[in-house]
């Protein structure tokens, strides 16, 4: 069994891992990847886009879903759209605990490569007992982990 401790990774990366232990809001995220049905992932960032006509060049839309994001619309698939339409794909907080990512100008969306890419996550893991630890990094007995 491989850890990998999870910041921001491709989500391609997570195919190839039995646990991912996540830190902060990427655990939201892959908690709710795992939890969620395919469809309905896609059906939820979806409409997120749709409410907020979110496109390549769309940055009021952007700026309104990060504004709403940042006045307590915390749910897990909002924050993933966020994602996709931040720059570098990125997502990163201020002191404040403010989503504060820039728009990813022309370069950032949901791709089909994305939902390809969603898809061979939740195909992959559709069998597997997989845990979402939340904790503190240093209070995970890391012993009870197979060294493989």
């Amino acid at each position: 069994m491989r850890i990998i401790i999870i910041i921001y990774k491709n989500i391609k990366e997570l195919l190839e891992k039995e646990l991912v232990v996540g830190i902060g809001a990427s655990r939201d995220i892959f908690n709710g990847l795992v939890k969620t049905d395919y469809c309905e992932i896609i059906d939820l960032i979806n409409s997120v886009i749709a409410d907020y006509s979110l496109s390549k060049e769309n940055k009021d839309g952007f700026n309104l879903l990060r504004e709403d994001y940042n006045n307590g619309k915390k749910d897990w698939y909002v924050l993933y759209t966020l994602m996709c339409f931040s720059f570098n794909h990125q997502f990163r907080f201020n002191s404040d605990m403010k989503y504060n990512s820039s728009f990813g100008s022309i370069r950032a969306y949901f791709s089909d490569r994305q939902k390809e890419d969603l898809k061979k996550m939740k195909d992959r893991l559709f069998d597997k007992d997989v845990q979402i630890i939340s904790k503190n990094f240093i209070d995970i007995d890391f012993d009870k982990f197979s060294k493989d």
